[in-house]
């Protein structure tokens, strides 16, 4: 039976450097020099070596060579604990196009208590590069010893002692969203975490509590409502504390959200008990995704600048400098105050 026969290579024939080798008439090592860019080649020689490469169609295998000289592979993992947050979308389609031009490329990776190691150890075995890791706890220390040995580079944002210097300012614009609340009437404050109680040490939740015994508030932490993320979704984690909210008698007439997605969520809950953000129920939220320019109402935020964030990690993944670690958050007012 006659093998079928594509581009000039037989179905039992391997496209590498030793057909490209033989099909060129020169040695391996002179295709391994023009792969490699290696100006000693001639340029003939480079032109017939090329040529053979375009018609067999072959292509390098850079993990190969990487691991081959003892480098890491050039593949970055983004760790997230939810892969309905708009949040993690946003921010890996701004670390993509970071890294456009380069010859990394990066992945999400959706990481559970129950996946937790084995996703450490697949990043082990294939030598990633580098893990953003924006769950909501550090890679367990008898991991990091593995990982530091592979030489894999690992960012914890929000987590202490992580690499990224990192510092958020929200004090400001915190400040000026409280402002602009009262302004419009609002008396009532409460600060919808979604999250478990750890996260009172959240610079966001800390900032807010501070203004709340400013203005004489007795026992802000009550104020401050827990939820399930990320065993729920931010958007289910708002949904629930406004209908908790409701079923315990509070009154709120103004909403810090943890999240742009768990102030969606809170926002849909509202509607449902008969009142109308912006209107009855002053709400805002934190990150400034895309998404809130086209929600109705239109939702205020305080933008802490995701782009910034994503250069910092891909500066460190490159060893680059970068000016300064601290990034002072913005408040951006739309429909959802008044």
């Amino acid at each position: 039976m006659q093998k079928y026969i594509k581009a000039g290579i037989k179905m039992d024939e391997k496209a590498g450097r030793k057909l490209i080798a033989e099909r060129a008439g020169v040695s391996k090592t002179t295709v391994t020099r023009v792969l490699s860019g290696n100006a000693s080649v001639s340029e003939k020689t480079q032109k017939k070596v090329m040529n053979v490469i375009e018609e067999l169609g072959y292509t390098q295998n850079k993990l190969a060579i990487n691991l081959s000289r003892n480098k890491n592979s050039n593949f970055i993992a983004m760790l997230v604990p939810d892969m309905t947050n708009y949040y993690y979308l946003q921010m890996f389609d701004t670390i993509t196009r970071l890294l456009d031009g380069t010859d990394y490329t990066i992945s999400v990776y959706r990481v559970t208590e129950q996946n937790w190691t084995h996703m450490l150890d697949q990043m082990l075995k294939y030598r990633f590069a580098a893990v953003i890791n924006m769950l909501f706890y550090p890679v367990p220390t008898e991991y990091m010893k593995k990982i530091d040995c592979a030489r894999i580079k690992v960012i914890h944002p929000d987590i202490p002692n992580d690499l990224v210097r990192l510092r958020f300012d929200y004090a400001p614009a915190i400040r000026e969203a409280f402002e602009s609340m009262r302004r419009a009437g609002r008396k009532n404050f409460y600060f919808l975490c979604g999250m478990n109680d750890e996260y009172i040490v959240d610079g966001r939740i800390v900032c807010y509590l501070e203004l709340m015994r400013e203005i004489g508030v007795s026992k802000p932490e009550e104020t401050v409502l827990w939820g399930d993320y990320p065993h729920v979704s931010a958007l289910q984690a708002g949904y629930d504390l406004i209908k908790r909210l409701h079923d315990c008698g509070g009154d709120a007439d103004a909403l810090f959200c943890m999240t742009d997605m768990t102030a969606f969520g809170a926002i849909k809950a509202l509607r449902e008990l008969g009142k109308e953000p912006g209107r009855d129920v002053s709400v805002v939220g934190f990150d400034n995704i895309l998404l809130g320019e086209y929600s109705q109402p239109t939702l205020s935020t305080i933008d802490s600048f995701l782009e910034e964030e994503a250069r910092r990690y891909v500066d460190f993944i490159f060893d680059r400098e970068y000016a300064t670690d601290l990034i002072v958050s913005k408040y951006i007012e739309r429909g959802s105050i008044k």
